[in-house]
């Protein structure tokens, strides 16, 4: 039975509703919230968001395998980086806290330069904030179009952000967008000098170390490297192969040695 506490002719107020049923695991109530909002409207975007939300938690099971993931205590300063951090629920917060766990040693530095993390609502887009607001015509060489980007940084914006269904997606294959974009707000904080640099140089003389994605610049190769490393590190399952020459090994040691720093 669907609650009173939405109204049910809205289609934008139905998938809101069945984002918070999403979010909480009612997973079966969500899917048929979504499937009514693509009823009312079939251009309401986050009616097939919801439902995307709704396959990858089905078939990854996540709210089993949560509890596989580290449960470390919440880095110090988190919500000062991660400002939606209080609106978070439990499961929530595990994921977001075991993504930034291994690069915690950054949010000093990123809080202190006024850098935020964003987890947008299901009905927001990246380009409905004011700071990426002109660049909804954007598309990029692969064919993909800003607007629908689900993740985002930006060092001249010092501002990343994430789709907050997404988490719930983090056993999924290519589903850890939240770190990957953390893992992007960590680099900008690097030295130049940093040895991803090296590693970059490398690999892009070498295609089949990595995807066209990660070699595309040095930034891209770290937040992907990360990505694999927190994979292997979650025991999730993973593509990649490891390669002749040794990088992502020379990758993940370095930054286990990130992870330790406090």
């Amino acid at each position: 039975t669907l609650s009173a506490g939405y109204d049910r002719s809205d289609p934008w107020s139905v998938a809101r509703f069945g984002a918070a049923k999403l979010r909480t695991g009612a997973v079966s109530e969500a899917k048929h919230l979504f499937e009514r909002c693509r009823e009312l409207d079939g251009r309401c975007f986050a009616a097939y968001r919801g439902l995307a939300g709704v396959g990858s938690v089905q078939s990854t099971r996540t709210f089993d395998r949560i509890h596989s993931l580290p449960n470390p205590s919440a880095p110090r300063g988190i919500e000062d980086v991660v400002v939606d951090w209080p609106c978070l629920t439990e499961v929530e917060r595990r994921i977001v806290a075991a993504s930034v766990h291994p690069l915690r040693s950054f949010l000093p530095a990123l809080r202190e330069a006024g850098v935020t993390m964003r987890l947008l609502p299901i009905d927001v887009r990246t380009v409905d904030l004011p700071a990426f607001g002109g660049l909804s015509s954007i598309t990029f060489d692969d064919h993909r179009n800003f607007a629908a980007l689900g993740g985002v940084a930006s060092s001249n914006e010092r501002l990343a952000t994430s789709r907050i269904e997404d988490l719930l997606g983090f056993a999924d294959d290519g589903g850890l967008v939240f770190a990957h974009e953390f893992a992007h707000l960590a680099y900008f904080c690097l030295p130049e000098d940093n040895p991803f640099g090296d590693m970059h140089a490398v690999a892009i003389n070498s295609p089949h170390v990595g995807t066209s994605y990660e070699l595309s610049n040095e930034d891209e190769f770290f937040a992907g490297a990360y990505e694999s490393y927190l994979r292997r590190s979650w025991d999730l399952p993973t593509r990649r192969i490891e390669d002749d020459l040794g990088v992502y090994t020379i990758a993940f040691a370095c930054l286990d040695e990130l992870a330790r720093e406090d």
